[in-house]
């Protein structure tokens, strides 16, 4: 009888290794965010040592204050439709490069499919 090789048990055991270092080390990190994230652990006392707290007049509300979000000009994550440029370079987005990838892609996955279709008509004959 054939044993097996250890490798896959080595590697499943220094995976096992890596997630638990991996919360080990996170934990300490993940403890940090909640305390900062709670808010001040008693009456005048900052959630990060050296951070102030904004002072508030007396009677006005529980103390927190509202910020509207501004929006930075030019800032967006999502660009406008039609908003962009024509590519100016070959590595440019819709540029000659990105088309070459496309064209090789769809070759690549073409030319699988046609060796898979040839070898299964070989193996039909074959057997038929």
């Amino acid at each position: 009888m054939r044993r097996r090789p250890a490798h896959p048990v080595l590697a499943l055991a220094a995976a096992l290794a890596l997630v638990l270092v991996g919360a080990a080390v996170a934990a300490p990190a993940a403890a940090a965010v909640r305390a900062h994230a709670a808010g001040p652990t008693g009456p005048g006392e900052p959630a990060v040592a050296g951070q102030e707290e904004p002072e508030t007049p007396a009677g006005e509300g529980d103390g927190r204050t509202e910020t509207t979000p501004q929006p930075v000009p030019g800032a967006d994550i999502i660009p406008k439709p039609n908003s962009g440029h024509p590519p100016r370079e070959a590595g440019d987005r819709g540029g000659a490069l990105q088309i070459l990838v496309f064209v090789l892609i769809v070759a690549g996955v073409g030319g699988i499919a046609a060796a898979v279709v040839r070898e299964s008509r070989r193996k039909r004959r074959a057997a038929g």
